[in-house]
């Protein structure tokens, strides 16, 4: 009787101890680390609370989610159907919804997931309070691994996700959200700080690395399409705030919020019963207002190249939000006896582009035509195409009688489905919290030269745009640029695989980039103009583009005594780690000169990035510079960049760079010169290559690539 007893005190004490937490304000615990954010409690307590209260019933979950999975069996599941519509309004309704919330981190902090803190900033729709939150008070320790899972769905490959989410504008502890499925619909729940329970499918990682400044700090829209399942799967989706070195006492984690969330089916992502669709068709000339929806009998017609039909793509002269998109897949006209194959709907995004997916798949037969109808909202922007004919194969249908126009095109794109399933997950992200984004435009391009996500131009600041797609057609390109009238423009840019960054930067405004040899290992993404001449010179900077402030010989920015005018020399690889030596003379002492060494790429304007080694003057004095005895690494990219030491100092240089080993400019040496490395090719694949950085391997003096097939 008296553990009975003393249990009854405990329980008592806990309630009392939340009750009290709730009633009275606190003025830390909800808030942002940001000394300049008035922190306060939110006017609902934490879902621990509610949890854990006398009143709440653990089975009102699962009897919603058991009408939500009824209501969701395979063959009522309609295009574009919303699966789960969250606005967070008011979070203590949500355990009765369905949603669970674990707090595995090493040390159970103040706070759980909690009602979003207008103070820090209001939400992103509804009430300023209406987005949930979660911050460094997750932990009393120094690891955060908290979950907000959502109700059981039924979900498949390319349904999506779509979110908004944002952190404290000029928060210097840097914060990390992934989004995870459980592909088993097991649903363990995690046990501990670095575990992840059933949730083993990663969809998204925002901020990877924890960097400052990576994670949006303004409302940014992600759409995630849902990949790793082996079909229809009655599951959940986790999202995972997840920090180390975190906590009050950390150098990371502050707070972040998540607002307006949408599961829905179908809409861009794996294509329904299809598991990556690529693209079959590209018409991407875009010169003209083609016609409006309100015309009606929009169609085009294309030739199979596939036996399947994944999905269909149309472009719009201008970019929308919300409004709907109907494609559908027809054998013949409509009006000509034709039978519709399959249909779909999405909305448009803040893009030119609309995709649809079919689910199912449709079989064809290659070589017969097609036509893809499109409908939708009449207040949608013009449909683009092009009046010279860019794909002779098909043409322009409008009007109500489906009017035939055989030299003109809209510009669509078709999917077939890659029966392989392989590919990486790529995404691009473009934003702007300050400049408008009308002169901005982007694309992302596959080793077909097939564009595969495109963006822009955009509207006012602060705009963000965040795109995925799937495709194993690398290495990529990505090209974006901010040319219009006013040049104003300086959007910054990400494109990252699986999560890691492969390239990151901001344009300039009035200029274009194209970063090319992008691949999901990294490797590529340096756009800057270069050469492999080791005798050179420095142009006048005078009159040269290519000048920069040049940073000091401990890479620390910047002299202040420019700009002055370089040459870049590279991109050049060693086939052997450890040191090597690079000696410059500058015309024999004529001019004043400098060296730098970059890795991976050399950015003129972010001049401490990617530093190497630098030098001024070397063993000879004024005129001369040495970079003595640093470490290469074979196989890493590296830049050498001849400069001056100041505005006026320009001229004729000779470097040399020596070493244990050999130095290769142009790339890295190619390892597939020989049959043992040779390049295995598929059935269908399409591949680019060079030989100019390989290695002869046959005793003849040509250079050598091999591939091998069966």
């Amino acid at each position: 009787m008296k553990k009975i007893t003393m249990l009854v005190f405990v329980l008592f004490g806990i309630i009392t101890t939340m009750e009290a937490q709730f009633i009275q304000q606190n003025a830390t615990v909800y808030g942002s680390r940001i000394p300049v954010v008035e922190n306060m409690q939110q006017p609902t307590t934490v879902l621990q609370n509610l949890v854990q209260s006398a009143t709440y019933d653990p089975q009102s979950g699962y009897y919603f989610e058991q009408r939500v999975l009824n209501n969701q069996s395979v063959g009522q599941r309609g295009p574009q159907a919303i699966l789960l519509d969250e606005g967070f309004d008011d979070i203590t309704t949500l355990p009765g919804a369905g949603f669970s919330f674990v707090n595995a981190s090493d040390a159970v902090g103040l706070t759980d997931w909690f009602q979003g803190n207008e103070t820090v900033f209001p939400a992103q729709s509804g009430a300023p309070t209406a987005y949930i939150g979660a911050n460094f008070n997750n932990t009393a320790g120094s690891v955060i691994n908290n979950f907000m899972i959502t109700p059981m769905l039924n979900l498949e490959n390319g349904d999506e996700i779509i979110f908004w989410t944002r952190v404290p504008t000029g928060s210097g502890f840097p914060d990390r959200l992934e989004v995870r499925i459980d592909p088993t619909g097991a649903n363990t729940d995690p046990t501990g700080p670095a575990d992840v329970g059933s949730y083993t499918e990663l969809l998204l990682e925002i901020n990877p690395t924890l960097t400052t400044g990576g994670y949006p700090e303004v409302w940014t829209q992600f759409t995630v399409p849902i990949t790793g399942l082996t079909g229809a799967t009655d599951t959940r989706v986790a999202f995972r705030y997840w920090v180390t070195d975190a906590g009050p006492a950390g150098s990371n984690s502050d707070y972040i919020g998540i607002d307006t969330l949408t599961i829905e089916e179908g809409a861009g992502g794996g294509g329904g019963v299809c598991g990556t669709p690529i693209l079959e068709v590209n018409q991407d000339i875009d010169d003209a207002c083609m016609a409006n929806i309100s015309q009606g009998g929009l169609a085009q017609s294309y030739i199979a190249l596939e036996a399947q039909s994944a999905g269909a793509g149309i472009k719009f002269r201008d970019p929308s939000t919300g409004l709907d998109v109907d494609l559908s897949l027809w054998d013949g006209l409509p009006n000509a006896g034709g039978t519709m194959l399959a249909s779909g709907t999405t909305q448009t995004d803040g893009t030119n582009w609309a995709d649809v997916y079919w689910d199912p798949v449709v079989d064809l037969t290659v070589g017969n035509t097609y036509y893809i109808v499109i409908e939708g909202d009449i207040t949608l922007p013009c449909v683009a195409g092009s009046l010279v004919d860019p794909y002779p194969d098909g043409n322009v249908f409008a009007n109500p009688n489906y009017d035939p126009f055989p030299a003109y095109d809209y510009t669509f794109r078709t999917y077939s489905c890659d029966s392989g399933g392989g590919g990486n997950n790529w995404t691009v992200t473009v934003e702007d919290t300050v400049n408008f984004g009308d002169e901005v435009s982007w694309e992302l391009r596959d080793n077909l030269g097939a564009v595969i996500l495109s963006g822009g131009p955009y509207g006012a600041p602060p705009y963000s745009d965040t795109q995925m797609v799937t495709t194993s057609n690398e290495p990529l390109e990505f090209y974006i640029e901010a040319i219009g009238t006013f040049g104003d423009n300086t959007p910054t840019y990400t494109v990252s695989c699986s999560g890691n960054v492969i390239i990151t930067g901001t344009v300039v405004g009035g200029t274009d980039n194209t970063f090319p040899g992008l691949v999901c290992g990294g490797g590529g993404g340096c756009p800057i103009v270069s050469d492999c001449n080791l005798i050179d010179a420095t142009p006048d900077d005078a009159t040269s583009p290519n000048i920069w402030d040049r940073p000091f010989a401990d890479g620390t920015c910047c002299s202040g005594l420019g700009p002055v005018s370089y040459d870049v020399y590279g991109p050049f690889t060693v086939d052997v780690t450890g040191l090597y030596t690079v000696d410059s003379d500058q015309d024999g002492g004529a001019w004043d000169g400098y060296i730098f060494l970059y890795e991976t790429c050399f950015d003129p304007l972010d001049q401490t990035t990617n530093f190497v080694a630098g030098d001024d003057d070397g063993p000879g004095g004024l005129g001369t510079s040495q970079i003595l005895d640093v470490t290469l690494t074979a196989g890493t990219e590296y830049y050498l960049i001849t400069t001056g030491f100041s505005a006026g100092d320009f001229g004729d240089f000779e470097n040399t760079i020596t070493g244990v080993g050999t130095v290769s400019c142009g790339g890295p040496v190619l390892t597939y010169d020989d049959c043992a490395g040779a390049i295995a090719l598929s059935c269908g694949d399409s591949v680019v290559g060079e030989t100019l950085t390989a290695t002869d391997s046959g005793g003849n003096s040509a250079p050598d690539v091999f591939y091998k097939f069966t």
